[in-house]
């Protein structure tokens, strides 16, 4: 299993969707190829139930009714490949299981996972842009990310200056509250320092060394039984003389009467060592009691204090440390103080230089979505970008279909065909610029369902280019109607339903099928769309703007 991507994510792409018992899709896999991909097929050949697909892995309510007729449960698997900035690679497959009965279940490198953690992965790989769904838009961070890209913001001076009153408020409030307060806790650690102290602890393993000595004190009239028992025992050699005498003088065994003469020699010694140790082996209850006093007090000392004497100790000197920065309050809160006023200052001056900023790099974004949306065919649209607050980080992008329609949030108020072109022309203005807005603007796969939903002419023909340019910078999926679309695409993907036998019904089962097709299939497939039939004008007709289109189709495209 590879490792996800960090913050240093540069780019990805789909590789592989694998769909099963979704809806009218029995069994699908579908290889993704780099550039743009078009998703075409008859109107209700089940297109955008890839697009369902994929909004399910983003994290989409699971509705049990979308599990194919007759089935146990719906299937979804992806495979992503990713690139970091420091140049290493990988892929991370996920998957989601929807049963008929139960509740989902979420896959990351086949680990189970929550539906949270799988959509927070995959919508780093992965922007939807459908009739009903605008992922990225919800997010704030998001579109100050791209407001910021745009103008150039550069907020790390005020970040740190954030960090640094988070800092300052946390000590100040650190010092304690009301004198009062105050003073009771110094004498409460006051009282605590001495009592520890007053126990005048001789190192970490006191306790120890203490038991022990409760152990030996109380066991004395022990030891001095079975310490004389084996005195007596030691001083009987009477036989190993007698052994050593018989082997005096006998020739050959000179070793063996050298070795016994020793080893009684070693037995003399051994029990004189252990009568002088019996001679200071005394009974002395006072000083077992004072054992036994002391072993109690460290006792009560670590259970009011730590697990065990250097905890007591370690205690002691952060105690210490309070009381000093207690008592130093006035003169130390005097000084935080001054620090908090000139980083409020500092705040107050660099979110207005930021604000400013940001006011005049949201008009002209605004603009340059707006000139997007009205090559796009949506001639009368508008879009505003606002940055409110003390720093401008409140970014809305307020949309309008018309004139004389005020402005709201695109989110809201856009109709699904149009919100996803919004997010095309977004997508284009920042696929063009530079900035520090980084990799949480993503640089995967953009998925756009019906983008070109009743557009044609002209207006078609924008949107297949802006497709096109697109797709140099990032991988495209488009679900398209339009002939124009699916000539400029570097690869497509034709769905198809037919009727399958079933045994509960007599009509059959609607199947859909995807696969990617190539010249031949595709001129078919695009005479279609152009004519709603497939003969020789057609087909001719799709040759056309196939060829038209080859020169901006990059090699291997088919």
């Amino acid at each position: 299993m590879d490792a996800l991507p960090g913050t240093g994510h540069r780019s990805s792409r789909l590789v592989e969707l694998h769909v099963e018992n979704l809806a009218v899709i029995a069994r699908a896999t579908v290889l993704v190829g780099h550039g743009l991909t078009a998703v075409t097929g008859e109107s209700g050949s089940g297109k955008s139930m890839l697009v369902s697909a994929l909004d399910l892995l983003l994290g989409a309510r699971a509705d049990t009714g979308a599990v194919r007729r007759g089935e146990p449960e719906t299937r979804i698997d992806a495979r992503f490949e990713w690139e970091t900035t420091d140049g290493s690679t990988g892929e991370t497959v996920v998957s989601r299981v929807i049963p008929v009965d139960g509740r989902s279940r979420a896959y990351i490198d086949g680990r189970p996972t929550t539906t949270s953690a799988l959509s927070a992965v995959v919508s780093r790989f992965l922007d939807l842009h459908g009739q009903h769904e605008q992922h990225r838009l919800a997010s704030m961070a998001w579109r100050r990310a791209l407001l910021d890209g745009h103008c150039g913001v550069d907020t790390t001076d005020l970040d740190a200056i954030r960090r640094e009153m988070v800092a300052i408020t946390a000590e100040i409030a650190a010092l304690g509250g009301s004198s009062t307060e105050r003073a009771r806790e110094v004498d409460l650690l006051a009282y605590q320092i001495d009592e520890i102290d007053g126990l005048g602890i001789e190192g970490p393993d006191e306790d120890i060394r203490v038991r022990e000595t409760i152990e030996q004190l109380g066991a004395v009239d022990e030891i001095r039984r079975r310490g004389e028992s084996a005195s007596l025992h030691l001083g009987d050699d009477d036989r190993l003389v007698a052994a050593l005498r018989d082997l005096d003088g006998l020739p050959g065994l000179d070793e063996v009467h050298g070795r016994l003469a020793g080893l009684i020699e070693e037995m003399r010694d051994i029990a004189a060592t252990l009568r002088r140790a019996l001679e200071d082996v005394e009974a002395d209850p006072a000083r077992l009691d004072r054992a036994v006093a002391r072993l109690a007090a460290l006792t009560d000392a670590k259970r009011k204090y730590g697990d065990s004497l250097d905890d007591i100790l370690r205690f002691r000197d952060d105690a210490s440390r309070r009381r000093e920065l207690l008592e130093s309050h006035d003169e130390r809160l005097a000084d935080l103080d001054r620090r908090l006023q000139a980083q409020t200052e500092a705040h107050r001056l660099v979110s207005e230089r930021v604000r400013r900023e940001r006011h005049r790099g949201a008009e002209g974004l605004g603009a340059l979505i707006t000139d997007e949306l009205r090559l796009l065919g949506m001639e009368h649209a508008q879009v505003v970008v606002t940055a409110e607050g003390d720093d401008g980080s409140t970014v809305e992008f307020l949309f309008s279909s018309g004139p004389g329609e005020r402005p709201r949030p695109v989110q809201r108020v856009a109709s699904g065909g149009e919100a996803a072109r919004c997010m095309l022309a977004i997508d284009l203005v920042h696929s063009r610029q530079a900035g520090p807005a980084g990799s949480m603007l993503s640089s995967g796969t953009v998925v756009l369902d019906e983008v070109d939903a009743g557009l044609g002419g002209m207006a078609g023909t924008a949107v297949a280019d802006a497709l096109r340019e697109l797709s140099t910078r990032r991988q495209v999926i488009a679900v398209t109607h339009m002939a124009a679309v699916a000539a400029t695409a570097d690869h497509q993907i034709l769905v198809t339903k037919a009727l399958e036998p079933a045994e509960d019904s007599r009509e059959g089962i609607a199947t859909s099928r995807a696969e990617a097709i190539t010249t031949e299939a595709r001129i078919d497939e695009i005479a279609r769309m152009l004519a709603g039939r497939v003969d020789d004008g057609a087909r001719d007709h799709a040759r056309r703007l196939l060829d038209m289109a080859s020169p901006t189709r990059r090699p291997g495209s088919g």
